[in-house]
C-alpha cells in the first residue's frame, strides 16, 4: 500500500477553513490505514492574527510546517516572492503532489511551482466561473490554476460543466462537494461552545442586525464606490456589523471617514464568532464568495454588491440578489428582501467532501504515471495518429474513377451476395457532419453512382429530425441514393421496427437495408413489414474508416482489388476534408463545430426567453 506526501499551500481565510476539514479528517483515519502525509505551507498572504492564527486555534488545524511570512504587497511582487519560497520548500520536501484551494495568489504561485517542478497539481474548488476577469483577479488565478492541474476537484456539478466547455477531459474532473459545507454542518452545532462574542456589548440582538463584509478590488479601489457603499450600509434601518478587512481599515483612515449612524465596524472575527454573527443576522451583505456560500448554507438572504456573484446557485434560488454599485437598490433590499424560493439541498454536496477528496487524491496517485488527461479527447498516447489522411473529396472522386476504369460495377449492398466479381457497394455512415455526406452524395451523383446512406437514430452527435439536417438528407434521397439504418445488436425487433417506421414516415422514403453493428463488422438484413430476414456476411472484402482510417488497407492496394473481388466500402464522410490533414485535426473540427452549434442554439433560446419576458413585462 503506497503512501504519499502532499504539500498543501494555503494563505487566506477561506483556505484555512477548508484545510481544517481535510486535516481533521486525516487525523481521524487509523494510523495503519493512513496513506497521506500532509505538509501544510502557509504563505502568510493574510498575516493578521485574527485572519490566520485564531483559525488554527479554534478549528484544530495542525500548525503549518512552514510559514513563509510573505504578507501583502503589489500582486506581481507578492506572487514572485511566493513562487521563489514555495519552490524552495517543494524541492526540500520532495512531495508526490501539490494541493491547493480556491483562487488566491498563493494558489497560483503553488500551481506555477508544481508545473515547473513537474509535479501533479490537485485543485480543490476548480472550475468555478463568473466570466468577469476585469476587476476580479481571482478569476484569472482560478483559470490558470485549473489549466495547470492534473486533477480538478469541483465543489459544484456546474463547475465541472464549465471545465468540459473549456476542453477538459472528463476523467480529469471529479465532483466532491464543498469542504466549507462540511465545516458549516459541524460548526453550527459547536458555535455556542466556541464563540465568545457578546451581542449585548455590541448593542445588537439576534435577528435585528445585518452582517456585512467588503474587500474586493472592484468595491475598494475607487474611493467613490467604497464610501458610497459604506454610507448606504450606515443608513440601514437596523445596525450593520462589518468585520473590517485590514486593507479597508487602512483606506478609511486614509480617507478620514467614519460611520455616523448604524454601521458598526469591528475587528476581523474567528470562525465561530463570525458563524455566530451569520446565524443570528437578518440579512448578509458581502462581496466575498466564501461568505455568500456560508449565507446560502445558513439560508440567510444575501445582498451582493457585485455585478456577478461567484455562486450563481444562490442567486438562482433567490437567496442572493446582485446589486453591483446600485446603493438605492441595496437600501431597498435592506428594508424588504423578497422571500426566497426553496433551494436545492445538495447543490454543494452532501457534507462529506473531505472523505471524497482524500479518496480521489489517493485513487489519482495510485494510477499516476507522469501522464494526465491533458486533452479533452484523451491522453496523448490515446489520441489519433498524427499521420496525414488521404480522405479528401478529390481523392474520393479519383478512387471512384479508378474503380470505374477497372471495370468495377457499383451496386446495392445486397447485390454483393452472389459470387460474381468486380462489384463494389458504397455504404456511408452518417454519424456526424451531414454536410460532408451531402458533398460525397453530389460527387457520386455527378458520376451516375448510387450509394446507401445509413442513419443512426440513437446518435448523440446530430438531431436527424432538425430542419437543416432533414433538408440535407432529403436532398441525398432526391439524388436517387438509398436510405439505410444502423442499429445496435441488443435492440429488439419491436424497437427496430419502430425506428424504421419513424425514419420512413419522416423522410417519406423506404429504408432499403438494415445494418447491425456487430463486433466492428456490418451485418446486413433485408427489411420488410416488421420482418427481418437474416443473411450471411456479405461476400465482399470490407473497408472501414469509422475510426478515421482505411481498414485493413486502402482499397486500391488490397488483395480484393488485385484479384478483382467484390468490395464493400463502408465510409464515414465526416472524416473527408478539402485537403489532406491528420485525423486529429478533423476530429477537433467536428468537436468545435458541434460546440459552436450548441452555443448558437443556447444563444438563440436565451434571446427568445428574454423576448418572451419583455413581452410579459410590457
Amino acid at each position: 500500500m503506497n503512501k504519499y506526501r502532499i504539500v498543501t499551500v494555503i494563505g487566506a481565510r477561506p483556505q484555512l477553513v477548508k484545510v481544517a476539514v481535510i486535516s481533521n479528517y486525516l487525523k481521524n483515519i487509523p494510523k495503519d490505514q493512513q496513506r497521506i502525509e500532509e505538509i501544510i505551507v502557509h504563505t502568510g498572504q493574510h498575516y493578521d492574527h485574527m485572519l490566520s492564527g485564531v483559525f488554527f486555534e479554534q478549528l484544530n488545524i495542525p500548525k503549518p510546517k512552514i510559514n513563509l511570512g510573505i504578507g501583502s504587497g503589489l500582486p506581481e511582487v507578492q506572487l514572485g516572492k511566493m513562487i521563489h519560497k514555495i519552490g524552495e520548500v517543494v524541492r526540500e520536501e520532495q512531495p508526490d503532489a501539490v494541493l491547493v484551494y480556491g483562487d488566491t495568489n498563493s494558489t497560483l504561485a503553488a500551481a506555477i511551482v508544481s508545473v515547473q517542478q513537474n509535479l501533479p497539481l490537485i485543485h480543490v474548488e476548480a472550475g468555478e466561473r463568473i466570466y468577469r476577469r476585469n476587476q476580479v483577479p481571482e478569476e484569472i488565478n482560478r483559470v490558470l490554476t485549473d489549466h495547470a492541474s492534473s486533477l480538478c476537484l469541483t465543489v459544484t456539478e456546474r463547475a465541472g460543466n464549465y471545465l468540459i466547455r473549456e476542453g477538459f477531459h472528463k476523467d480529469r474532473i471529479k465532483f466532491v462537494g464543498d469542504p466549507m459545507f462540511d465545516l458549516f454542518c459541524w460548526g453550527k452545532s459547536k458555535v455556542d461552545q466556541f464563540s465568545d462574542i457578546d451581542f449585548n456589548k455590541m448593542g445588537i440582538s439576534a435577528g435585528n442586525f445585518h452582517l456585512a463584509t467588503i474587500h474586493r478590488a472592484q468595491n475598494t479601489d475607487s474611493k467613490e464606490i467604497l464610501l458610497s457603499l459604506l454610507s448606504a450600509l450606515d443608513n440601514s434601518p437596523i445596525p450593520v456589523v462589518l468585520p473590517i478587512h485590514p486593507r479597508v481599515k487602512h483606506l478609511l483612515e486614509k480617507y478620514d471617514w467614519q460611520p455616523s449612524n448604524n454601521l458598526k465596524t469591528i475587528e476581523p472575527q474567528g470562525y465561530f464568532d463570525f458563524l455566530k454573527l451569520l446565524l443570528a443576522c437578518k440579512y448578509c451583505i458581502t462581496d466575498s464568495g466564501g461568505v455568500t456560500r456560508e449565507a446560502f448554507f445558513a439560508r440567510k438572504p444575501c445582498i451582493v454588491p457585485m455585478e456577478n456573484c461567484w455562486w450563481s446557485q444562490a442567486v438562482e434560488s433567490g437567496w442572493a440578489i446582485e446589486v453591483n454599485t446600485d446603493t438605492e437598490k441595496l437600501l431597498s433590499l435592506l428594508e424588504d428582501f423578497p422571500t426566497p424560493q426553496k433551494a436545492r439541498e445538495d447543490a454543494f454536496g452532501d457534507g462529506n467532501s473531505a472523505e471524497k477528496i482524500i479518496r480521489e487524491v489517493v485513487d489519482f496517485l495510485d494510477q499516476y504515471n507522469g501522464e494526465s488527461y491533458w486533452h479533452r479527447s484523451g491522453k496523448f498516447e490515446d489520441l489519433p495518429a498524427t499521420r496525414k489522411s488521404d480522405l479528401t473529396f478529390d481523392n474520393y472522386s479519383d478512387l471512384i474513377e479508378t474503380l470505374e476504369d477497372s471495370k468495377y460495377r457499383f451496386v446495392e449492398p445486397l447485390q454483393l451476395m452472389d459470387n460474381s466479381s468486380r462489384k463494389v457497394a458504397i455504404v456511408h455512415q452518417v454519424l456526424f457532419n451531414p454536410e460532408n455526406s451531402l458533398k460525397t452524395a453530389r460527387i457520386e451523383n455527378s458520376k451516375g453512382i448510387k450509394a446507401c446512406y445509413c442513419l443512426d437514430p440513437e446518435t448523440k452527435l446530430d438531431n436527424l429530425f432538425s430542419r437543416d439536417i432533414s433538408g440535407m438528407i432529403q436532398e441525398i434521397i432526391h439524388m436517387g441514393h438509398s436510405l439505410g439504418l444502423v442499429v445496435a445488436t441488443d435492440m429488439s425487433d419491436k424497437v427496430v421496427s419502430d425506428y424504421i417506421a419513424l425514419i420512413e414516415n419522416w423522410f417519406k422514403c423506404k429504408v432499403s437495408i438494415l445494418f447491425y453493428k456487430d463486433n466492428g463488422l456490418i451485418k446486413a438484413l433485408e427489411t420488410g413489414s416488421n420482418e427481418f430476414i437474416p443473411v450471411e456476411y456479405l461476400e465482399a472484402e470490407l473497408f472501414q474508416n469509422l475510426a478515421g482510417y482505411w481498414q485493413p488497407d486502402h482499397p486500391l492496394k488490397s488483395k480484393a482489388f488485385n484479384e478483382d473481388s467484390s468490395m464493400l466500402l463502408s465510409l464515414n464522410p465526416g472524416w473527408f476534408q478539402p485537403r489532406s490533414e491528420t485525423f486529429f485535426e478533423t476530429l477537433l473540427k467536428v468537436i468545435d463545430k458541434k460546440e459552436e452549434e450548441i452555443s448558437q442554439e443556447l444563444t438563440r433560446q436565451t434571446k427568445s426567453d428574454l423576448y418572451q419576458r419583455k413581452k410579459i413585462e410590457l
